[in-house]
C-alpha cells in the first residue's frame, strides 16, 4: 500500500494542472467573447440547448464524484465564463427571493442577483440589457413576456432530486434545442392537462418538446 506522503504530492500536481487548464478556457472564452462582439451577437450570450446538453451528458455519465458536487463544479466554471464572456446581472424580486430560490441562484451563477420591487421592472431591466437574466416564479409575470423579445430559457432546479420550488431563467435571447426539452407555452382555452398557472383567463402550459410560435414564452432543456 502506497504511503499517504507519497499520494499527497501526485494530488498536487493535478490540482495544478486543473488550474492550468481553467486558465486555457478563461483565454479560450475571451477570445469568443471578442468574436461575438465584433459581430454584434448578443442573441447568444448564452447557449441554453449546449448547457443543457452538455449538463445532461455530465449527469448521466458514471464518476467517482458526487453527481451534486460535479454539477455544481460545472455550474461554477460555466457562469464564471459568462462573466469573462460578457459580464452579466442576474435580477429578481424580493417576492422571488426566498432561501431556497436565493440558493439556486447561487448556485446556478455563482452571483448574488439584484432586487427589483416588481416582475415588471425585472422585464424592463432585461429589455435594456443584452447580457442580463431575470429569475421569476411568482406572479402573472409570463403574461408579461408576451410580445416581448424575453424568453424563458431554463428550469430551476435542474437535478430532479432538488424539489425546490421552480424557478424560471429569463433573458433576450434566442431559445435553441437541445436533445430533451420542454416548451412553455400560453393559451386562451383550458386543455386536459394541469396548467403551471392562470390568470385573467389565459393558462400557462408545459410541454414536451421543442417548440414555436405565438403563444410560446420559452423553451428549456430537462434532464
Amino acid at each position: 500500500m502506497p504511503k499517504i506522503s507519497d499520494i499527497r504530492p501526485k494530488i498536487d500536481a493535478i490540482d495544478n494542472q486543473l488550474l492550468e487548464l481553467l486558465d486555457q478556457r478563461a483565454e479560450l472564452v475571451k477570445q469568443v467573447g471578442a468574436i461575438k462582439a465584433s459581430q454584434g451577437d448578443s442573441a447568444s450570450f448564452i447557449r441554453s440547448g449546449r448547457e443543457a446538453d452538455m449538463a445532461r451528458n455530465l449527469l448521466n455519465t458514471t464518476h467517482s464524484l458526487p453527481k451534486t458536487a460535479l454539477y455544481q463544479i460545472w455550474r461554477i466554471i460555466i457562469s464564471s465564463s459568462l462573466q469573462i464572456e460578457n459580464g452579466l446581472n442576474i435580477y429578481t424580486t424580493h417576492v422571488n427571493a426566498t432561501p431556497d430560490s436565493c440558493r439556486l441562484i447561487q448556485q446556478y451563477f455563482g452571483i448574488k442577483p439584484i432586487f427589483e420591487d416588481t416582475n415588471q421592472k425585472v422585464i424592463e431591466q432585461l429589455q435594456q440589457c443584452g447580457t442580463c437574466v431575470g429569475v421569476f416564479s411568482s406572479g402573472s409575470w409570463w403574461q408579461q413576456l408576451q410580445g416581448t423579445e424575453i424568453k424563458i430559457f431554463a428550469k430551476l432546479p435542474f437535478m430532479a432530486e432538488d424539489t425546490s420550488q421552480p424557478l424560471y431563467l429569463a433573458a433576450k435571447i434566442t431559445p435553441e434545442p437541445s436533445d430533451k426539452d420542454k416548451t412553455l407555452i400560453i393559451t386562451d382555452t383550458p386543455t386536459n392537462d394541469k396548467p403551471i398557472a392562470q390568470c385573467n383567463g389565459q393558462y400557462l402550459y408545459e410541454q414536451d418538446g421543442f417548440k414555436k410560435g405565438g403563444q410560446v414564452i420559452g423553451n428549456y432543456g430537462v434532464l
